[in-house]
């Protein structure tokens, strides 16, 4: 972070970008602050933990992002959000379409898994 730079954004889902010139910050930003967000959800602290907010910064620009602990899908796009390369993270839509196929998929895992049980104890059943 330059020394003259205020810093925009909070410390524990700032991009990298955003630490070196928040001036230059841009959509990419918001995405990568959508997957420190997202992560956090998935593990209950974010990313990255310092004790000091200059050794978060740090680790926010230089340090690989953990990988969430995460169905397959959303851990993949948790850590394409979380490229340290502006350009290597998805489009904002990108973003939002993978999501939403997340969403569906994950909606439908209860469902599936309550027919394999009932289909389960009907086999049972038949076979008694």
């Amino acid at each position: 972070m330059r020394g003259d730079a205020r810093l925009l954004g909070t410390p524990a889902y700032v991009a990298p970008e955003q630490i070196a010139d928040a001036s230059s910050a841009g959509p990419a930003a918001d995405v990568y602050s959508a997957g420190a967000t997202l992560f956090e959800a998935c593990m209950g602290q974010p990313p990255f933990t310092a004790a000091s907010t200059g050794d978060l910064l740090k680790d926010h620009v230089s340090k690989p992002a953990p990988i969430a602990k995460a169905p397959t899908e959303l851990a993949e796009l948790i850590a394409a959000c979380l490229e340290k390369r502006a350009e290597s993270r998805p489009r904002a839509h990108e973003l939002a379409e993978r999501l939403e196929k997340i969403a569906l998929m994950l909606h439908a895992l209860p469902a599936q898994e309550e027919a394999a049980r009932l289909l389960g104890s009907v086999g049972d059943e038949t076979s008694q």
